[in-house]
């Protein structure tokens, strides 16, 4: 009887938040999929793709452009929002330039720097610990001769991921800013 009882309740619950449910995808100018927007009684996500460089608070590096996936440009703002719980917005670009990985790294460490202590990796970064942990360097060989800079702590971070390919430099700028229950 209990079990039965317990089936109901939990099947009337789900019943209560699908109902409350609303799902909007919005197309762009080609008809396709561009902006999702997803909303529950507990909370919310936003996905915003872009074809203008995500909100990571950087300046573009100076003739870059975009990257492009599929005639998509690589950009978007996300959005996750549990109410008083918890919440994750993440801003993310993909750009090339012609310019030497080199001078791009050297732009962004002046540009974050703004922000706190720049932390230099040719491998992988963590943030290890709590919300206020800082940036640390994990297997520090890259198979792709990859940078990353990062600076900010584990909830609210900024990283630039630089990358040669070929002629061109290919890299990612990423903004992450958590937040927890008051």
């Amino acid at each position: 009887m209990r079990h039965l009882l317990a089936q109901s309740v939990a099947a009337a619950a789900l019943g209560i938040l699908i109902s409350g449910c609303s799902v909007q995808v919005n197309k762009d100018q080609a008809g396709r999929d561009a902006d999702v927007d997803v909303r529950t009684p507990v909370g919310s996500v936003s996905v915003k793709a872009t074809e203008q460089p995500a909100d990571t608070g950087l300046k573009t590096y100076p003739g870059a452009r975009l990257a492009r996936n599929d005639d998509h440009a690589e950009s978007a703002n996300v959005k996750v929002n549990g109410g008083r719980l918890f919440g994750v917005t993440v801003a993310a670009s993909k750009f090339e330039s012609d310019d030497s990985p080199e001078a791009i790294a050297e732009f962004y460490r002046s540009e974050l720097k703004a922000f706190g202590e720049v932390v230099e990796c040719h491998g992988n970064i963590d943030f290890p610990g709590g919300p206020a942990a800082h940036a640390v360097c994990r297997d520090e060989r890259s198979a792709e001769h990859k940078t990353q800079l990062a600076v900010g702590t584990h909830d609210n971070q900024r990283i630039v991921a630089i990358t040669p390919r070929g002629r061109t430099t290919e890299f990612a700028l990423v903004h992450v800013d958590t937040r927890r229950a008051d």
